[in-house]
């Protein structure tokens, strides 16, 4: 089974076009959903980026 999913890298800029990325998957912060417009999903992906920090923050600190 091969699923697909979308990244997104933090405070990076440059190409990776071609490049081969191995991803670490280290919570789940929310199912699937529809939005109601454009400016309600433009607010959950900044609410998510924002938790996904905060998780990425607390495994770092934790080592995991």
């Amino acid at each position: 089974l091969q699923e697909n999913f979308e990244v997104h890298l933090f405070d990076f800029t440059g190409d990776l076009y071609g490049q081969t990325l191995r991803v670490a998957l280290v919570d789940f912060i929310r199912a699937e959903m529809k939005f109601a417009g454009l400016d309600a999903l433009k607010a959950q992906i900044a609410a998510d980026g924002e938790a996904a920090r905060q998780i990425l923050v607390q495994a770092t600190y934790l080592g995991t």
